[in-house]
């Protein structure tokens, strides 16, 4: 059975390679191999790791995958599509309505329109 770290690791060396194919490089760069990898090094540490709440320190893909990341992501979160990257405004007000937490945004802005306006 593999470990976590071998399944990221072979996650990781599999998004490489795919995107490596069809990245697409900014005007100016040469289209070298190694400029091509390089970008599809971000997209999938921005991809893979970072959605699992990890930073990159080194890895090496082949017959043998390893994988080694830093400490977790500030705070330990995870930063993906499905989730918002920050905490919505909340106000010091006290009669302001409370959110409930993991109500996600929607809800803010509904209690938010609600919420009594002083001048």
């Amino acid at each position: 059975m593999a470990t976590r770290k071998n399944k990221l690791a072979s996650d990781f060396c599999r998004c490489i390679k795919k995107v490596r194919k069809t990245i697409k490089l900014r005007p100016g760069v040469k289209k070298t191999s190694s400029a091509k990898e390089a970008a599809a090094i971000g997209v999938c540490v921005k991809a893979v790791l970072q959605t699992k709440g990890k930073t990159l320190k080194r890895f090496k893909c082949g017959k043998k995958m390893s994988l080694k990341t830093l400490k977790p992501l500030k705070g330990g979160a995870s930063v993906g599509p499905s989730q918002p990257t920050g905490a919505p405004y909340q106000s010091t007000d006290p009669t302001a309505s409370k959110i409930q937490p993991g109500a996600g945004i929607q809800s803010y802005y509904e209690n938010a329109v609600k919420a009594p306006v002083r001048l």
